[in-house]
């Protein structure tokens, strides 16, 4: 059962997203056809057509920066989705490697009380997914009854109402002249009926010319070899089996009534586009005689075709006549200049069509792991308002793909002060697992999601870019990495979505921040550093504390962005980065209470109290004159502050409980985390 109801979501998932892409290829191709209109030979203008035909077929189509649908961001995610078959949905559990200890970690104050839905429950059925299923099959069912129903009365009245014609017929001889003139092999049997009203190519395996029972003896026989070219070319070009093609497509889509517009146009430009290959068999000066021919049988002819009926007819109705007179007065035979437009018309469309939105790559274990933990984190997430819950499962999903390991969600909790929902998941200990979103809309408003990844896990390239950037800044030891990741959000303190991945390996690290590098960092021995290199960092740390930095322990190289850094770090605890050639400083920091400090009075420090503290040491460290900055001191963050200044580094601060500053930074970022 549980594989019948996925199979159910993932087509109509499927379906819905292939008509949306074949609609607005179809509205391309109206506006194209509008454009060009009579300018590109017709001929390339059906070829168009062609091209919509191949997308509503294609059940996987490759993903390419230069796709049409780029410009709709849900298709990624939808194709990525729905291209989880049913086979890798058999378990609706995860696995837990062997070994990994699942650790829930201690909740913060806002989240506490655990909800009372288990995952235990058995999902719940998709209704909504099964009733879309329903109601389209019928309409298919109706459609194809339909389609069954009319063809097979059509075929009984050509077989009921038909006289073969005699074989020295003098129709007969014409036809298979047309024949030979078109280049075919053989002819196609003539049938005089009175099912149609004007001749007509019908049958794909058993192809005939269908010819009315009354009025064709008043076609002269150069007339009745223009009919017959006409209806030669249809079958030589596979009209009729593009027909039945798009036919089925709309029995498919019978609910997109773009699709049913873009048929109908699509049989005009049929018919028009057989016009000009029959006129190219056609000596010039019959090209008006052609036109009035055309004219005469849609006189004898008093009604519209069936367009659902697997033909293809000389003259379909009055609605294009005027437009196929006119393209066949404007016929040039070597109009060279504008096939070579509809060539590169083709070259484009074809591109940017037949190709996918350029989705999120994800390896097909983590397709698998995300569709599965959808499954089970469904019976926690059944107390939520069912107006937000697709919007809450799309924001874990994506959330969890850019973490590159799902977690299961172990309860959910309503934060009404917030208009939040709080979500916690089962993490590995290793970080925190928390996720709040919108009680309204389900949008993602916090993150905070940290665990230790497999390197396997972590997306393609990253490690060969880590190691080739320690290589780049002159590390030569072993890259045997360990990765963790890190996804920090929170407006409210200035924390922009980022996604952290960090590899280390004993001393060499790389941090990526948004799947780009954004810090190298490795060990230097400290006998490489110059005595004026320590000399330098003794005098920043000063600032902060006197006789900071009592003894080098260690040295290392940070290569952050273009900009290269050195930090030495001192058996006191304190570190100092700056560049290694200009000695400009980026960070200071010493421990946050000095050995053998007195208890004192505890303070909650002023911003005129932080700023008296902290400009001597801006002015120092950096030049800075604080008095020309804006602080900004963090309540969700106590003991934090950023004094910022128009085109100009922020400057960072942290203070410890004594009114000390500790910690002192400068960069681009609006808080430092």
């Amino acid at each position: 059962m549980n594989l019948v109801l996925e199979f159910v979501s993932s087509f109509i998932g499927w379906l819905i997203l292939t008509s949306f892409m074949a609609s607005v290829m179809a509205v391309i191709l109206f506006a194209l056809r509008f454009t060009l209109k009579d300018r590109v030979p017709i001929r390339w203008q059906y070829l168009m057509w062609m091209v919509l035909i191949i997308r509503l077929l294609l059940p996987w189509a490759p993903e390419s920066p230069f796709s049409l649908y780029n410009v709709f961001p849900f298709t990624d995610h939808q194709a990525t989705r729905i291209m989880i078959t049913a086979d890798v949905l058999e378990n609706t559990r995860p696995v837990i490697p062997e070994g990994e200890m699942l650790v829930p970690g201690s909740l913060e104050p806002e989240a506490a009380a655990p909800s009372n839905v288990t995952s235990d429950e058995s999902p719940p059925i998709p209704w909504k997914y099964l009733l879309i299923f329903g109601i389209w099959l019928i309409g298919v069912i109706t459609f194809a009854i339909y389609m069954i129903k009319v063809n097979r009365m059509f075929n009984r009245s050509i077989v009921n109402g038909s006289t073969d014609l005699v074989p020295n017929s003098q129709w007969i001889h014409l036809i298979e002249d047309c024949s030979v003139k078109i280049g075919m092999k053989r002819s196609l049997p003539l049938r005089v009926t009175n099912a149609v009203k004007g001749p007509t190519l019908y049958g794909f395996f058993r192809p005939k010319v269908l010819l009315p029972a009354a009025g064709m003896e008043e076609f002269s026989d150069k007339e009745l070899s223009y009919i017959f070219l006409h209806e030669l070319v249809h079958y030589k070009r596979k009209d009729i089996l593009v027909n039945w093609i798009m036919t089925v497509q709309l029995i498919l889509h019978w609910f997109n009534p773009i699709l049913w517009f873009a048929y109908r146009k699509m049989r005009e430009d049929q018919e028009i586009s057989c016009d000009a290959i029959t006129i190219s068999y056609i000596c010039s000066d019959e090209i008006r005689e052609y036109g009035y021919t055309i004219v005469k049988m849609l006189e004898k002819k008093s009604t519209r075709s069936q367009r659902l009926l697997a033909t293809a007819n000389f003259s379909m109705d009055s609605t294009q006549i005027k437009r196929r007179i006119r393209m066949i007065t404007m016929f040039k035979k070597n109009s060279y200049k504008w096939s070579v437009v509809g060539l590169l018309t083709m070259i484009l469309l074809t591109s940017v069509s037949l190709t996918n939105a350029k989705a999120d790559h994800l390896n097909p274990a983590l397709a698998q792991e995300l569709t599965v933990m959808e499954k089970r984190n469904a019976p926690v997430l059944a107390e939520l308002d069912t107006t937000i819950r697709a919007k809450v499962e799309q924001t874990i999903y994506e959330v969890m793909r850019d973490l590159g390991k799902p977690l299961p969600l172990k309860n959910i909790r309503a934060v009404p002060e917030n208009h939040q929902w709080f979500l916690d998941f089962i993490g590995d200990g290793t970080g925190h697992t928390y996720i709040w979103v919108n009680d309204k809309t389900g949008t993602l408003e916090r993150v905070k999601l940290g665990i230790d990844l497999q390197p396997s896990s972590v997306e393609s390239g990253m490690i060969d870019q880590a190691k080739q950037a320690l290589k780049d800044g002159g590390y030569e030891g072993p890259t045997d990495f360990k990765a963790h990741r890190v996804i920090e959000f929170d407006p409210e303190l200035g924390y922009s979505y980022e996604v952290q991945t960090r590899f280390v390996d004993g001393p060499a690290e790389v941090l990526f921040s948004n799947d780009k590098i954004s810090q190298v960092s490795f060990e230097m021995n400290p006998a490489h550093v110059t005595e004026e290199q320590n000399r330098r960092g003794q005098a920043a740390l000063s600032t902060l504390r006197e006789y900071a930095g009592d003894q080098l322990t260690a040295a290392h190289r940070l290569i952050a962005g273009k900009e290269g850094y050195i930090n030495l770090q001192y058996k006191d605890g304190s570190h100092v980065n700056y560049h290694p050639e200009t000695y400009e400083i980026s960070q200071i920091a010493v421990s946050e209470t000095a050995a053998g400090k007195k208890k004192q009075k505890v303070i909650n420090m002023t911003p005129q109290q932080l700023t008296k503290t902290a400009a001597p040491i801006a002015s120092e460290l950096f030049q800075a004159d604080l008095g020309e900055y804006t602080l900004t001191m963090h309540k969700k963050a106590p003991g934090t502050a950023t004094f910022s200044k128009a085109g100009q580094l922020n400057i960072h601060v942290s203070y410890n409980k004594y009114g000390e500053i500790y910690f002192i930074d400068r960069n681009h970022v609006e808080y430092s985390k």
